[in-house]
């Protein structure tokens, strides 16, 4: 019995951090809408793996006006 709970909680810790890896690599369409509505006509294609990223934690931090100017500094 123990082993099989084990087991789960082994196999569900390999499942949250599969999901964390592929989603760090692509913007969601929820962030994409929130990213440009902070920054009008945000140009959203072709973005490194590192833009992805930096734009996912600054949709995180600060408020409306600081998210938008960070967001302007990742694009450019």
């Amino acid at each position: 019995m123990k082993m099989i709970a084990l087991t789960a909680a082994a196999l569900a810790a390999l499942a949250t951090t599969a999901s964390a890896m592929t989603a760090a690599d692509e913007l969601t369409p929820l962030q994409q809408m929130e990213i440009q509505s902070l920054v009008k006509g945000a140009d959203l294609g072709n973005l490194t793996t590192d833009q992805i990223l930096a734009l996912q934690m600054a949709l995180h931090a600060g408020e409306d006006n600081d998210r938008g100017q960070q967001i302007r500094a990742i694009l450019n």
